[in-house]
């Protein structure tokens, strides 16, 4: 049978139909959103008034001592010196660093269910071209202030949930990179049994240290204490010193420096098997201790009987039966409050004991211990973390200190984390609400094909 001369034609016809609607309904589509203002637009930062959780462009370098990576800006003095904000070591500047682009972020539209502490792109009152993202702090109708570091809206602290905590906190201590000068800021106290070698703490009962004192025995608590070292530049202070707001990106500038009470330890343990019969090692009891001036906050876990127990300056405030699966331990005083997490899910958050108002830091010279009495405990990660410290005013400049007023029906008043860097509600006031263009989200590599160039969005 001959070929039907008139099927290629129904093809192209019914190929050229489909592209035309396909052609329409994306036309569609897009004006429908352009006139909603509903299309994401994909950004890269600039500046570093949101770090460390969004990074512009900037340098990074290793520590000479530690190798922990710094991150710095992109323009140090001349014959500049370096302290690692890990292990307080100073060194110079190398001549060689790398550069590293700001973070890409995507923006989605604005939507009225925005919550607390969500970051947002705007445009600053008065300048329309130039958008920036900050974190949202006030809504409508509120009062806000700043005071000791922390944020009050209509005179009640606003305590942050744990995925809110992790988006501002900053990185005081990684026990992983262990400096070959001394001081350590995790040392023993001539206790029985703590070991450090290959970025680990160890403890054995059954292998005593060299240095252990004549009446030391494995019955005892042997504790692993923490004291922070200087980690800015200047005249050398003896170790401890108090946790600071320090960020590396402004080292090299002078201002005043604040002391962070708010911190947050994190430990993933392990418990030692014994090859031979394949079970674990025995062991009685072990503690991680958390120290403030007016607060002490101690988690105990029995890991013969497994329980665990929760104290509050001696007193039992919580027990659990404690679950064999928990390897990861984060025990922090944030905002006001003794939170307790197991495997990255809550297992208390209990208010602190009033402890005055005195604006004076009540920092312990040893916040963080972890004590253990028999048996054998690994630590494979000890990280140390503060929470972000808001400032009440741009304390570079001298002018609009914040004040406690009540925002309008349509104001939002934004900060930004880095907060002696930003320039934000403190400085240029609330912000309207037809200012307000999106939230921003993380863009993950390989998310978009990048072919076009991605806008800068101001961090400032």
């Amino acid at each position: 049978m001959a070929d039907d001369p008139t099927v290629p034609t129904k093809w192209i016809a019914f190929v050229v139909v489909a592209l035309g609607c396909v052609v329409i309904l994306l036309t569609a589509t897009w004006w429908h959103n352009s006139q909603l203002g509903v299309t994401p637009s994909i950004f890269r930062i600039e500046g570093d008034s949101m770090s460390p959780a969004l990074m512009g462009l900037h340098s990074q370098i290793h520590c000479t001592n530690c190798q922990f990576t710094l991150n710095v800006s992109m323009s140090p003095p001349a014959k500049a010196l370096v302290v690692c904000v890990n292990c307080g070591h100073q060194f110079p500047y190398p001549q060689h660093a790398t550069v590293v682009h700001g973070d890409v972020v995507e923006l989605t539209p604005w939507e009225p269910n925005e919550n607390r502490w969500d970051v947002v792109a705007l445009t600053v009152p008065g300048e329309p071209t130039k958008p920036i993202v900050k974190r949202l702090v006030g809504f409508p109708n509120e009062s806000i202030t700043i005071q000791d570091g922390e944020l009050y809206v209509n005179g009640r602290l606003q305590s942050k949930s744990k995925q809110q905590f992790d988006a501002v906190k900053t990185l005081v201590h990684d026990a992983k990179y262990i400096g070959r000068v001394e001081p350590r800021r995790w040392r023993t106290n001539g206790g029985w049994s703590w070991n450090s070698s290959d970025s680990l703490w160890t403890y054995d009962a059954l292998k005593p240290t060299a240095n252990m004192p004549e009446s030391a025995s494995p019955d005892d608590w042997s504790w692993l204490e923490y004291q922070h070292s200087q980690d800015f530049l200047g005249p050398r202070v003896p170790a401890p010193v108090p946790i600071m707001d320090v960020n590396s990106l402004d080292q090299w500038e002078s201002r005043a420096l604040h002391a962070v009470d708010d911190i947050l330890v994190e430990v993933v343990f392990a418990i030692p098997t014994d090859r031979r019969h394949n079970n674990a090692m025995p062991s009685s009891d072990w503690i991680l201790q958390l120290r403030h001036a007016a607060v002490t906050a101690e988690l105990e876990i029995h890991v013969a009987d497994q329980r665990m127990e929760l104290r509050i300056n001696g007193q039992k405030e919580r027990e659990w039966t404690a679950n064999p699966t928990i390897r990861k331990i984060e025990l922090g005083l944030v905002d006001r409050r003794i939170l307790l997490f197991g495997n990255d899910q809550e297992m208390a958050a209990v208010p602190c004991p009033a402890h005055g108002d005195s604006q004076e830091s009540t920092s312990s010279a040893t916040p963080v211990r972890i004590g253990v009495r028999g048996g054998k405990l690994k630590l494979t990660t000890l990280r140390l973390w503060r929470d972000v410290y808001w400032l009440p005013s741009d304390e570079s400049r001298t002018e609009n200190h914040l004040r406690n007023d009540v925002l309008a029906a349509d104001q939002y008043f934004v900060l930004g984390d880095h907060a002696a860097r930003s320039r934000d509600s403190r400085w240029f006031g609330p912000v309207p609400k037809s200012n307000l263009l999106g939230r921003i989200q993380d863009v993950k590599p390989g998310k978009f094909e990048w072919k076009r160039q991605s806008l800068p969005l101001q961090n400032k």
